[in-house]
């Protein structure tokens, strides 16, 4: 098996980003016209395959774990706003 295709296990988190919202589309459609599902639930990582059919480029940034918020849950992101303010800082 090709490492391209093996699960990467130490990765606590992704974030996506999409240089056009249009390949991003096209690549869930093909998803969902396809059923590919996980539990009846839909996610975005296999859109990535999809955009690698298509012939598109995909790459990877690493963050420093300090540069990463989790807002997953609605007491995440009332913690980040919260921290923010006691640092003087703006809440993107």
């Amino acid at each position: 098996m090709s490492s391209l295709l093996r699960p990467v296990g130490h990765l606590p988190a992704s974030v996506y980003w999409f240089r056009r919202a249009s390949d991003f589309f096209a690549a869930a459609q093909t998803m969902v016209l396809q059923g590919s599902t996980q539990k009846e639930s839909y996610f975005i990582c296999p859109t990535l395959n999809e955009l690698v059919l298509d012939g598109k480029t995909i790459g990877i940034a690493r963050i420093s774990r300090d540069a990463y918020h989790s807002f997953k849950y609605p007491d995440e992101l009332e913690d980040y706003v919260r921290e923010q303010s006691r640092q003087g800082g703006r809440a993107a």
